[in-house]
């Protein structure tokens, strides 16, 4: 009973083991004026944001996809975009998905994830939609909604 054991906890391991991210990271930053409304909006992932005494907006996005192979996973994340608008006084971040169906869940486009890191100014105002994940603020000194 024992050995049948260890083996079945051994087969799961191995089974996940070929399970791995497949992740693209891209960077950018942003000019932008005092008091300046950063809204974000993302479908699943996490959302970092730390203020800091900086001028600009400095975003990341890291798109992941969990899989065994890197040409599935390239693939599956090519379908994620990162839209950004800059107006005056106003910079829009948007996490863009594939359209969803029911059969994708089981096609595995429920393993696809899309992470923002971003830097603001300390008095930039944040708006931040997102669906699944977690919204982390850091140092923000105005005003701040989620």
């Amino acid at each position: 009973m024992r050995r049948a054991f260890v083996l079945a906890l051994l087969a799961c391991a191995l089974a996940h083991a070929s399970d791995r991210d497949y992740t693209e990271r891209s960077e950018s930053t942003f000019p932008v004026t005092a008091n300046t409304r950063v809204v974000v909006r993302s479908e699943v992932g996490d959302i970092r944001i730390r203020a800091t005494g900086r001028r600009d907006v400095r975003l990341v996005a890291i798109k992941r996809y969990r899989t065994s192979n890197d040409a599935e996973g390239a693939a599956k994340v090519k379908e994620l975009h990162v839209n950004t608008t800059l107006s005056a006084g106003e910079l829009r971040v948007t996490g863009e998905w594939p359209p969803r169906t029911v059969t994708g869940m089981f096609r595995g486009e429920s393993n696809l994830q899309m992470d923002f890191e971003i830097e603001v100014p300390r008095d930039a105002r944040l708006l931040v939609h997102l669906n699944i994940g977690s919204v982390h603020i850091e140092g923000a000194e105005s005003d701040v909604e989620v």
